[in-house]
């Protein structure tokens, strides 16, 4: 699993960022990605915090 910010324009060409738990699966020969939580607008402590635990899991 890994943090992705996905970036959204909206028709009145606002653009939006969002901060999404995503892990990859393999279907057949294709890798493909789901999103497993949608964390809402990145902020730079919920970065932070995701980057933290993401280094966590992966020393384990």
């Amino acid at each position: 699993m890994f943090a992705q910010i996905v970036s959204t324009k909206k028709p009145d060409g606002k653009t939006y960022q969002y901060l999404h738990i995503v892990e990859s699966y393999r279907e057949g020969r294709t890798v493909k990605k789901r999103r497993v939580a949608s964390l809402g607008i990145p902020t730079p402590n919920k970065t932070l915090s995701v980057t933290k635990a993401q280094h966590m899991t992966s020393a384990e």
